[in-house]
């Protein structure tokens, strides 16, 4: 049973919100420190933005997903995402593209 409010029905300021299955999201606050610990592992900024088509023309043929720092901070700007688990799946996701696109000697696939 969730505490609500008498008059309004509604969950009371700091209850958990029941969103199905999943780990209910921390505090913004804490999301963006955390995203930004991540992002200052990234120290040449490579996984900062989505990849340019025109520099690695090959990138789409090869990974199907793409994502980065960037997008996962506008998806968490926007209130996109409604678990804890999808955000930590695209930051797998930007480990994952890495790995699977770069070859293991090169520094994106050891960032």
């Amino acid at each position: 049973d969730k505490e609500v409010g008498k008059a309004s029905g509604t969950p009371i300021h700091g209850s958990p919100m029941d969103l199905g299955s999943g780990t209910l999201l921390p505090e913004k606050k804490l999301l963006i420190f955390i995203l930004d610990r991540l992002q200052k592992k990234d120290v040449y900024g490579v996984f900062s933005e989505p990849v340019d088509p025109n520099e690695l023309p090959d990138y789409f043929d090869v990974i199907k997903e793409p994502m980065d720092f960037g997008t996962v901070r506008k998806k968490l700007d926007n209130g996109i995402y409604k678990k804890l688990e999808e955000l930590e799946a695209d930051v797998f996701l930007i480990c994952s593209n890495a790995m699977q696109y770069n070859a293991s000697d090169t520094v994106y696939y050891r960032q």
